[in-house]
Formats: C-alpha cells, sequence, structure tokens
C-alpha cells in the first residue's frame, strides 16, 4: 500500500535533512584529515584539487559589501597673493578680497615701476619712460584676471603735491584722480574681446581716491618717491551679492589687508561711481 501524502512528506523532509547533515559530516572530514595530514607526514588528500562543489555555492551566497564612491577631493582655496605676469614679464601683484560670504574680489596692484605720470592723466609710465599701458592689459596675466569678473572697478589717484591751500589742493587732485580712473576704465573697456552687438562684456566702475596725505615727500614737486602714489590698480569683482554695497564692501576688504590698506588711509577721497559710462565702441 502506497503511503499518504503527510508521510510521503515527513519522509521527503528527514531525507532533505540528513543529506545536509551527511554533507556537514563529510566536509568536517576533510578538514580534519587534512589538518592531520601535515602532522603525520603525509600529503594532504585535497592539494591540488578543487575545492568541494558544496563550499563554492555557499560562497556564492555570502553578502557583498559594496563601499560607495569616494567624494571627489574638495577644490584647493584661492591663494591670498598672485604674481601677475603680460607677456612673461611681472607686473604686479593680485591680492584676494572677500566681503563675508556674499563679495569675493582680486585687487591687481601694478607694481612701483608703474605709475601714472606726474600732472597727467592720459599717460602711464613704466620706470619713468611713456608707454601704451594698453599693451599690458591685454596680456595673459590681466586679461586672465578680468575674464572671471562679474564687474570691473578702474582706481585712480593722485600723489601729495598740488596747491598749497589745502581746500584748492584736494579739490584739483581729486579731480585729477578722477580723470585718471576714467581713464583706466576706458582702457579696459578697450582690450576687452568685443561681445555681442559691441557691448561691453564687464560692467566697468571707478573708484576715485583722490590725493595722497601730504608728508614730507611731497617737495620738491615731481619728487620721484611720490610716484608710488600714483599707482595704477584695478578690481575684478568675482561675485557680489545685488543687494551689497560695492563702495562699503571693497572698503572693508582693503582695511583688512595691509597692502591695500593705504588705500582707505591713506588718500582724501573713497568715491565710487557706478553709474560711469563706460565708452561704447
Amino acid at each position: 500500500m502506497w503511503p499518504s501524502r503527510d508521510v510521503r512528506l515527513i519522509f521527503l523532509e528527514k531525507a532533505i535533512e540528513g543529506g545536509f547533515i551527511l554533507a556537514a559530516g563529510l566536509m568536517e572530514f576533510l578538514l580534519i584529515q587534512a589538518w592531520l595530514a601535515p602532522l603525520l607526514g603525509q600529503p594532504s588528500p585535497t592539494a591540488g584539487k578543487p575545492v568541494p562543489q558544496i563550499v563554492v555555492q555557499i560562497n556564492q551566497f555570502l553578502p557583498r559589501t559594496v563601499l560607495p564612491p569616494s567624494p571627489p577631493p574638495p577644490p584647493p582655496p584661492d591663494p591670498p597673493e598672485v604674481p601677475v605676469t603680460s607677456g612673461g614679464q611681472p607686473v604686479g601683484t593680485a591680492y584676494l578680497g572677500t566681503c563675508g560670504n556674499v563679495g569675493k574680489f582680486r585687487t591687481l596692484v601694478f607694481s612701483d615701476t608703474f605709475n601714472w605720470a606726474f600732472g597727467d592723466t592720459a599717460v602711464v609710465e613704466l620706470n619713468g619712460r611713456e608707454i601704451d599701458f594698453r599693451q599690458f592689459l591685454r596680456g595673459d596675466g590681466p586679461q586672465r584676471i578680468m575674464a572671471d569678473a562679474e564687474e570691473i572697478v578702474a582706481l585712480g589717484a593722485a600723489s601729495c603735491e598740488g596747491l598749497r591751500l589745502p581746500f584748492l589742493r584736494d579739490l584739483q587732485e581729486e579731480k585729477r584722480a578722477q580723470a585718471r580712473a576714467a581713464q583706466l576704465g576706458t582702457w579696459i573697456e578697450e582690450v576687452q574681446p568685443p561681445g555681442p552687438e559691441h557691448a561691453p562684456v564687464h560692467r566697468v566702475h571707478t573708484l576715485n581716491l583722490g590725493r595722497y596725505e601730504r608728508d614730507e615727500s611731497c617737495e620738491p614737486a615731481n619728487n620721484p618717491q611720490t610716484r608710488s602714489q600714483r599707482k595704477v590698480i584695478l578690481v575684478a569683482v568675482l561675485r557680489r551679492d545685488p543687494t551689497l554695497g560695492l563702495a562699503e564692501c571693497l572698503k572693508e576688504s582693503f582695511g583688512e589687508q595691509e597692502t591695500l590698506k593705504p588705500l582707505v588711509t591713506r588718500y582724501s577721497k573713497f568715491g565710487l561711481d557706478e553709474d560711469w559710462a563706460v565708452l561704447q565702441r
């Protein structure tokens, strides 16, 4: 008589269970034999033989740990000072400045070998000789700095010489400084690659620093020591929140850097003109 269905299931379950027990016992026997063989001076019975299939099958079901990809390294911080060259010739230094988390600038200060000619608002000198300053603005270094800018600020400054009456002296030299800022802004606009419909690529502002404070170097007039007071400077505004006052932000940024601090403390004016009209080419 054929066993009932329940009996058959019980026999099947016991057979499967017995098969696993048998397989486990066989594996244990082989492992003990492989461990004892070197101790008895006999070759291992499993040497040179494939691993039993049951082990391979069990390994296939072991969980695999998948590590997430490593995040990319953070970008290196911007250097606080960058030497600037033009045509392979060192021309100045660009200083990094910030205004909180909403303003970032590069202030390019041309070296003391460059200066506005004494009494002139349209001539820059290199080592005391008149040059076409636009050729230096077209150089790779200045162009790279200006290319990253959302806005550009052209600075103008006058040295301490001038009329003896303080009020008239300041008025005269501040007017001269503004004319120099406007001239530099015009050159900056001229050397930029042409934009759509010949519009300016960047918005250019002027910043009038006025006259350098009077000291013993003011006499005689056109003293070579005052050349460094007539610096050539531009600012590339790399980032600025639209609600942020540019003049206040620049003043704060300059004041935090020893090299640029005299631009705030030693000149008679700090007048930003955001409505200055650039040259329309």
